[in-house]
């Protein structure tokens, strides 16, 4: 996500050569995409001779290692200062009785949708959606089936690249600052997914408003309670802790589904 985004500061229209904030985004996007496929092929490489071979938790240890390196990476580029993009859609608010809304807000919750949307109409109804889903439920029978998990696995990784970049736009635009540090909103998808289900896309998009719902009590409440003890960014750590909670409950998530073990 924050390769995505300084990849799409390259092209904004606000610094540098006068392009639309669309072709700057198209070009993020596809930048995204290429990111993603690099980081890969790495894990491909180092983590497993065949592509279908590092279980999910490696493949994850091996993102977040390259994570890091892409952290040195953007700032020796562009230094660690934030850095404003502008904001395409203008700094107009709307109100709805108690409810204040700007216009980059409305724009990143529309975006967000048609994002969701289009995701769910491919998985569902497309070829390629239709195997990535046979491929998630029992890969190595898709594979007898003729289904490229190659093809599969490129597929899912170019989704994430481009929805990634998507994120870092929407995120570094406004009123917000685009940062190298822009990768702690990421670690916030990993308790979203966990509530909502590993295997559950629609419990993953859930567990994100629970996320967000806790985040937002947390910063109102601490304060009126007289918690400051508790420290700035503790409405991160609560989200942590409501999930180890729902864990203890529930190990496979809100939505996710419960695996049955046959002795």
């Amino acid at each position: 996500m924050t390769a995505g985004g300084f990849c799409l500061l390259i092209w904004s229209v606000s610094f540098y050569n006068g392009n639309t904030h669309l072709v700057s985004l198209i070009i993020g996007l596809i930048a995204g995409v290429f990111i993603y496929f690099l980081v890969r092929g790495l894990e491909i490489r180092f983590g497993s001779s065949q592509s279908n071979e590092l279980p999910i938790f490696g493949s994850i240890i091996v993102t977040i290692g390259i994570l890091f390196v892409i952290k040195q990476v953007v700032p020796s580029i562009w230094g660690f200062a934030e850095i404003n993009m502008g904001d395409p859609w203008g700094f107009k608010i709307i109100k709805a009785g108690d409810l204040v809304f700007t216009h980059a807000k409305l724009w990143t919750i529309a975006l967000t949708a048609i994002a969701l949307l289009g995701f769910f109409l491919v998985n569902r109804y497309t070829k390629i959606g239709i195997a990535m889903r046979a491929a998630h439920f029992d890969h190595e029978a898709a594979f007898a089936q003729g289904i490229s998990l190659k093809v599969v696995f490129a597929t899912a990784f170019g989704i994430a690249g481009a929805v990634a970049a998507l994120a870092g736009t929407v995120t570094g635009v406004g009123i917000a600052q685009l940062t190298p540090n822009m990768d702690l909103i990421v670690f916030l998808a990993f308790p979203a997914m966990i509530l909502g289900g590993f295997d559950s896309p629609g419990g993953a998009v859930i567990g994100g408003v629970i996320v967000g719902i806790i985040q937002n009590l947390t910063k109102v409440y601490q304060p009126e309670w007289d918690l400051h003890w508790l420290g700035v960014g503790f409405d991160r750590v609560m989200v942590f802790i409501v999930m180890l909670v729902i864990l203890m409950i529930r190990p496979y998530g809100l939505f996710g589904t419960k695996e049955v073990h046959r002795v």
